[in-house]
């Protein structure tokens, strides 16, 4: 199975399994997905339900955020549930 290397700013890096959902990257680092929103790896922001496919550097996003990146992210999950 290939691997992929996600660095985390302060708590360091992980080689995880390629295709890895966000959700389970955080846990790797030791913090509660359901605390966060999504990731933003290599600028790119994505939800916990997105698979990383890429080595890169990860900075969470926490629900209570007030940010463009947080906002952006709750939009975008918001639009899949009204979808439904």
């Amino acid at each position: 199975t290939e691997s992929i290397k996600i660095n985390f700013p302060d708590k360091g890096s992980f080689d995880l399994p390629k295709g890895v959902l966000a959700a389970e990257v955080l846990k790797a680092a030791g913090l509660k997905p359901e605390n966060y929103i999504g990731l933003k790896i290599n600028k790119e922001l994505i939800d916990l339900q997105t698979a990383v496919l890429a080595d890169g550097d990860a900075q969470p996003i926490k629900l209570n955020e007030d940010s463009a990146d947080a906002r952006l992210l709750y939009r975008h999950s918001f639009s899949h549930i009204l979808a439904q």
